[in-house]
């Protein structure tokens, strides 16, 4: 899995534009998110990695070859290929994908001040979670991309 630095909002546009290639795969993980407007509680879909899109191959290879390098770094919108030289590192890849297949806002609850995870990604993931905000229902996450520590809110719906 490699990851492109995209612009902000155009993560989409950049996903659509490289579905002419056969042998990849790209997205960029979004999570249905709860917001407050007007005293009312709705829902939304957001980018949990605003300016990312991942991009794997078909077959897994150790680097990149040039053509499609040039390729991807040609694409509008896209800024730069993060560490050309080799995929990002399995165990990152697999959060990334495990985030990716659970879309649905998590469920939690707090018992003695703790948050207990019931359902969603925060169920593998709870060891990730720097703070929580009750008032917000939301949970700050760190990640890591090539090492880096990423943060990122999500929407988690206390019960």
């Amino acid at each position: 899995m490699y990851v492109l630095h995209v612009l902000d909002g155009k993560e989409q546009e950049v996903i659509n534009d490289l579905k002419w290639f056969q042998t990849l795969r790209t997205y960029a993980p979004k999570e249905k998110v709860t917001y407050r407007k007007g005293g009312v509680w709705r829902e939304k879909q957001e980018v949990i990695f605003p300016g990312y899109v991942f991009v794997e191959e078909s077959e897994h290879i150790e680097k990149l070859s040039p053509w499609m390098y040039y390729r991807l770094i040609e694409t509008k919108s896209v800024l730069r290929v993060l560490d050309r030289y080799k995929p990002l590192p399995e165990k990152e890849a697999s959060e990334i994908r495990a985030i990716a297949k659970n879309l649905d806002i998590c469920k939690a609850e707090f018992v003695d001040g703790e948050l207990i995870s019931l359902h969603g990604w925060i169920e593998e993931f709870d060891y990730r979670i720097i703070k929580y905000s009750r008032r917000q229902r939301t949970a700050l996450v760190e990640h890591t991309i090539y090492g880096e520590p990423v943060r990122h809110k999500l929407s988690v719906d206390i019960i």
